[in-house]
């Protein structure tokens, strides 16, 4: 029930835990605009919280209850201050501004190209595109800004380039797409075609090897994978070509 803040260069760790109006329940989602504040999705309390750089609330997005069913996964459009927010329970993602002004929302429960059955974790990659999660569909589908259906990634299946539990997306610059399946305790790499190129890990706990991974970020070079039931972050070098 904490959100640390970890700086690799100062190698200083804070955390925010609670404040004077906030007690975090369940945190799902994170994500960080280039003004350094932090959004934080709380499914519990189904509110996306706000906090400035000095780790204190700015506002919240759903105080009254009634914005959302399940927030989950939240990411950042820089380049278009604009927050994506899924509620997997409305499966359907809605859309802010950065001062925490609805928008508008894209999909609608089921299995068709653009529809989701129970969407998580999110991504934005450096041409605005969005890459949901979609659960219980087993893939991952790409959107541009405006929620115009682009491709999907993925099938169910239970070997490599297949979909079991898919859970964090990632996408890096040269636009290959990392999805971390918790079920294959594995991270899989794909094109922007949904072919596999790779990937690494397995069940297990010494470096490298994973028990359920959920989790993931790219940047700087580095990989950030949550390794949920060994309770750590690994972090390995991004592949270059």
């Amino acid at each position: 029930k904490k959100i640390f803040i970890y700086d690799k260069n100062k190698k200083e760790t804070w955390d925010i835990f609670e404040t004077d109006t906030v007690n975090l329940l369940s945190p799902v989602g994170i994500a960080v605009d280039d003004n350094d504040n932090i959004y934080v999705s709380d499914s519990i309390l189904k509110k996306v919280i706000v906090y400035g750089p000095d780790r204190n609330v700015k506002y919240e997005i759903g105080a009254d209850g009634g914005e959302f069913k399940r927030p989950t996964g939240i990411a950042v459009a820089p380049g278009l201050d604009r927050l994506y927010v899924a509620d997997t329970l409305c499966h359907c993602i809605k859309v802010y501004d950065l001062k925490g002004k609805y928008m508008f929302k894209f999909g609608t429960h089921g299995g068709k190209e653009g529809e989701f059955n129970y969407p998580t974790f999110l991504w934005i990659d450096g041409k605005n595109n969005v890459y949901v999660n979609d659960f219980a569909n087993f893939r991952i589908q790409v959107f541009d800004f405006r929620g115009a259906y682009l491709n999907k990634i993925g099938e169910l299946g239970d070997r490599p380039g297949y979909l079991n539990k898919p859970k964090g997306i990632a996408v890096d610059n040269h636009g290959r797409i990392y999805v971390a399946d918790a079920a294959m305790d594995t991270v899989q790499i794909f094109d922007n075609k949904g072919r596999l190129l790779l990937f690494f890990g397995l069940h297990g706990a010494s470096e490298g090897e994973f028990f359920l991974p959920a989790g993931i970020a790219i940047n700087e070079g580095r990989i950030y994978v949550c390794d949920t039931y060994n309770s750590r972050v690994q972090i390995f070098a991004l592949i270059r070509q």
